[in-house]
């Protein structure tokens, strides 16, 4: 199993520096051939959206677009998928950033039956409450 950075999805997003578009094309298809399992964790998801966002200015649906399909690739591992689509689901009509959903879903599935935040945003979503 091979870990992925962020950096190198968004060379797959983005395709804006072609030198290293190639690279990441050329290792993806040697991993596929070498039914190499690739893994990506949720801070590298945290990251990618966050600079897709904030430097890129993608709007949500190309951002959720892009992480609807990675979920689904069979050959990419993740921490938990399912956490990840019922955030991924929850960014998609929320008004908060997908480290938040992430967070209040990952925090529902490991047993919190309450997740508290000062984020106005998400308490009027029912998501989080105030302390």
């Amino acid at each position: 199993m091979i870990g992925i950075d962020n950096n190198i999805l968004v060379r797959l997003v983005t395709k804006d520096d072609p030198y290293q578009l190639n690279q990441v094309l050329t290792f993806l298809s040697k991993a596929k051939a070498n039914s190499t399992p690739l893994y990506i964790n949720h801070i590298v998801l945290c990251e990618l959206v966050w600079v897709l966002k904030k430097e890129y200015k993608y709007p949500k649906n190309t951002i959720t677009s892009f992480l609807d399909d990675l979920i689904h690739t069979k050959e990419i591992l993740f921490t938990n998928k399912e956490v990840l689509s019922e955030a991924i689901q929850l960014y998609k009509k929320g008004r908060g950033d997908f480290a938040d959903y992430l967070t209040f879903t990952q925090n529902k599935k490991e047993g919190c039956s309450i997740t508290y935040s000062f984020d106005t945003q998400l308490i009027k979503e029912k998501i989080f409450q105030t302390p």
